[in-house]
């Protein structure tokens, strides 16, 4: 959100620096014409003077408003073409702009990415090793079971031994489905978690794309004013 005040900050300064430049340039382009029509209508004073002896003004009020429109035109297409060069500029510098924010998100999103796979991957590391060490202990205490049943085959009173330690076999089983459990949920978290970055990247690039086709109808609009 900050940024994106920024490059509307930005634009906003850009637009009235380009204005001005407008106002500069065809100020600039009214004093050229003005200085080439007084150099102009003084060379022929000075030529008229010279082959005929006199100087009379050669323009009618029909040829003043010819060439007041034929100012208008060339001081329309002087503007329009210094509108073009702005535009282009403009268009260049937005470019080189959304190069460095894509560049600067692309990093963000690497750095992130890693950040999130080694916190998902910690997290499947330490269920895995829990579920390593359950599976250790059922098998521990199916191997007393075992040694158990050998010893009740062999006439020793050791049921109520035998009993808890099926008890403690069940318990431990039922965690180890509970590890497992967990251990699945966390696999479909990281799994959200990476399809919700890349939608996010995804959206940033519809963005761009619709940013590019304003710029393009902007260009066209200028194209269609030049014709």
């Amino acid at each position: 959100m900050k940024n994106n005040l920024q490059i509307i900050d930005n634009l906003q300064i850009q637009f009235n620096e380009n204005q001005k430049k407008i106002a500069q340039q065809e100020l600039k382009i009214k004093q050229q014409y003005l200085n080439k029509e007084k150099k102009e209508k003084e060379q022929l004073k000075a030529e008229m003077l010279e082959e005929y002896g006199s100087y009379v003004e050669p323009l009618t009020k029909k040829q003043l408003k010819k060439n007041e429109r034929l100012r208008k035109k060339y001081q329309l297409k002087m503007h329009l073409l210094e509108q073009k060069k702005l535009y282009e500029q403009v268009k260049l510098e937005e470019i080189v702009r959304n190069k460095k924010l894509d560049e600067e998100l692309e990093e963000d999103y690497k750095e992130e990415s890693a950040l999130n796979n080694q916190h998902y991957l910690t997290q499947l590391q330490e269920v895995n090793d829990n579920l390593n060490k359950n599976l250790k202990q059922i098998l521990n205490v199916r191997a007393k079971i075992t040694y158990l049943n050998y010893l009740i085959e062999q006439k020793c009173d050791l049921n109520l031994e035998l009993t808890r330690l099926i008890t403690e076999e069940s318990t431990l089983k039922d965690k180890y489905k509970d590890l497992n459990k967990l251990k699945k949920s966390k696999e479909l978290q990281f799994l959200v978690e990476s399809n919700f970055r890349i939608k996010k990247k995804n959206k940033k690039e519809v963005d761009e794309y619709l940013t590019l086709v304003k710029l393009q109808k902007i260009e066209q609009n200028s194209k269609e004013n030049d014709e």
